[in-house]
């Protein structure tokens, strides 16, 4: 069994998105996502984690992922949900009505997780 992010999916591209925004890498984004899905099949977690030396903040993020129930558990999909620090979510994919959004928290939340920047 090969695990994949979702493919062409909003999840995936707001997932790409929010990577290159808080995350310092020159790896091509394409390679990211091969080695997120197959660390989380292999390590049976739906999350990884960015070391705070790596990302724009300065705090270890974690990215969270859902399995799509649709395609298991012949295939292992995994749809972006949030992508957290320790103290506070940053940003949370919610699908309305079929159309896809992405809410962020207010700027004051993001301000009190980042101050110790």
């Amino acid at each position: 069994m090969v695990p994949s992010l979702a493919y062409n999916a909003p999840e995936t591209e707001q997932f790409c998105y929010d990577y290159q925004l808080l995350v310092k890498s020159d790896i091509p984004f394409l390679f990211v996502e091969e080695a997120v899905a197959k660390y989380m099949y292999e390590s049976g977690k739906r999350h990884f984690r960015v070391p705070a030396i790596l990302t724009k903040y300065n705090k270890d993020l974690f990215f969270v992922f859902d399995i799509d129930p649709e395609y298991a558990p012949k295939s292992i999909i995994y749809r972006y949900n949030r992508v957290t620090t320790k103290d506070i979510v940053l940003r949370r994919y919610e699908p309305i009505e079929g159309v896809s959004s992405f809410k962020q928290p207010p700027m004051s939340q993001i301000q009190d997780a980042i101050k110790d920047l």
